[in-house]
């Protein structure tokens, strides 16, 4: 929160440049591929390869637990919030 307090002001300076260049405020965001590409490319370079062993395979009843607990939680949370929770009361 303290980056963000202390990036603020200057990502709103280039938003005011862009206006006046007649850009608007998403060229801005472009910094974003910028430094996901950087961040890609050092992880790719400064990570060690690991390799998976063997013993470790995913499994069709794994994917279905899994699948199936994932869209057990995200129905719950989006049908929490609009019923107050009215769904889960006993």
């Amino acid at each position: 929160m303290g980056v963000s307090a202390i990036l603020g002001p200057d990502r709103g300076g280039f938003h005011h440049l862009g206006q006046h260049r007649g850009l608007g405020l998403r060229p801005v965001f472009l910094i974003n591929i910028i430094l996901g590409l950087v961040g890609l490319l050092a992880a790719f370079s400064l990570l060690p390869r690991d390799r998976p062993s063997p013993a470790r395979r995913s499994t069709p009843s794994g994917a279905v637990l899994l699948g199936t607990s994932m869209l057990a939680l995200i129905f719950g949370l989006i049908q929490g919030s609009p019923t107050g929770g009215e769904a889960f009361r006993s």
